[in-house]
């Protein structure tokens, strides 16, 4: 597994504006995670709560919805993790 950062877009699935940002890429992540206050802000919410195992065993419980993710100029839905401030992450359903 390894890691590098790369500059993505994350919007509404439903189209309109989307906010650039810099998400660590995981090869060992498998969803990606964007801060709350921005999928809120952008009137994305979650559409259920799911526990998550993280590297070191520790759990978490976090909200799950859908954001458009653009990367390399493409455009996809992709399942996303309510995170908390400055964490974003590109895991590989969106890769």
């Amino acid at each position: 597994m390894g890691t590098f950062n790369v500059t993505i877009g994350v919007g509404h699935i439903d189209s309109g504006d989307f906010e650039e940002v810099s998400a660590l890429v995981d090869t060992g992540a498998i969803h990606s995670m964007v801060p709350e206050s921005l999928l809120y802000q952008m009137n994305i919410f979650p559409w259920e709560q799911q526990r998550f195992v993280l590297g070191d065993n520790s759990v978490i419980e976090r909200g799950v919805g859908a954001a458009r993710i653009i990367l390399q100029g493409r455009q996809l839905p992709c399942p996303i993790i309510f995170g908390p401030e400055d964490k974003y992450l590109l895991g590989a359903t969106a890769l």
